[in-house]
């Protein structure tokens, strides 16, 4: 519930921006075909790169940036240190 309360603001944006779906069923759809294969490392990249483009963001940029920046950071227990990294941030 402690999530749920400090994402309050993330999880209602959607009531905000009429362009953000309620469900991320497309997302989701889009990762099955990877689901299976290599644990869950291939559906990870896989999110991460629909979410890129999601957000309009050009995707080789994006993995550079995030191959160059997230072996720099100190704490990664701190669960919100990655929230500057994500697509849309």
């Amino acid at each position: 519930m402690y999530i749920i309360k400090k994402q309050q603001k993330e999880l209602s944006e959607f009531l905000n921006d009429g362009r953000i779906p309620i469900f991320n069923s497309l997302a989701e759809r889009s990762i099955r075909p990877f689901a299976d294969t290599q644990a869950g490392a291939n559906a990870t990249m896989y999110s991460i790169i629909e979410s890129a483009k999601v957000n309009n963001l050009n995707i080789w940029k994006y993995m550079n940036y995030l191959l160059e920046k997230l072996p720099q950071v100190e704490n990664l227990n701190d669960e919100n240190i990655f929230a500057k990294y994500l697509p849309w941030s």
